[in-house]
């Protein structure tokens, strides 16, 4: 016996085998899938594990995902938090993701502080773009402390991936922030 006269033989049956096992699979799928129930009520799952959903809508804003142009640090003394300091043009820093439930936010907060001409945040979200900027004045020290707010351009809703664009004049240190708020 030659081997050749096997190699169409052993396709073939590699062939028929997959098949068996196909059919196999599709049989299961069709024995439980009587026991799917699927109410369309219910919101969909979120493609987000719930330990990494963001759901208090006050961050302390070094508690970044991402960032560029900017360093997060710890304040040390009695209120350590994570803060967003050494903030430059064209920086920015990503967040989330951002529970803002079905109900919807409409302003944006922050506290930030700055010894220069300050700068703007823009935020970004995920889904619906650019939704608001917010001007950052000059608080006169780098521990001088202010809170900024500005109305958003559309309601966000939903779970959603939040980037902060930091934009100013001139080069160097724009503004510190030390957290960022949204609310209805």
């Amino acid at each position: 016996m030659n081997i050749k006269n096997f190699i169409p033989l052993i396709g073939s049956c590699f062939r028929v085998i997959s098949l068996i096992v196909i059919l196999i699979l599709l049989s299961s799928i069709a024995a439980f899938g009587d026991d799917i129930k699927i109410d369309p009520g219910k919101a969909e799952m979120s493609p987000w594990p719930e330990s990494e959903i963001i759901r208090d809508l006050k961050i302390p804003a070094g508690n970044v995902l991402e960032l560029y142009k900017a360093n997060d640090y710890i304040k040390s003394g009695s209120k350590k938090r994570a803060r967003l300091g050494w903030i430059e043009n064209g920086g920015w820093a990503k967040y989330g993701p951002v529970d803002f439930g079905q109900g919807g936010i409409r302003t944006f907060k922050a506290r930030v502080s700055s010894n220069t001409k300050g700068g703007y945040i823009r935020i970004n979200t995920s889904d619906e773009g650019f939704v608001g900027k917010c001007v950052v004045r000059s608080t006169g020290d780098w521990e001088k402390w202010k809170i900024v707010s500005c109305n958003l351009t559309r309601n966000v809703t939903g779970i959603q991936y939040v980037t902060l664009k930091f934009s100013g004049r001139g080069s160097g240190w724009l503004f510190n922030i030390d957290w960022i708020e949204f609310s209805p």
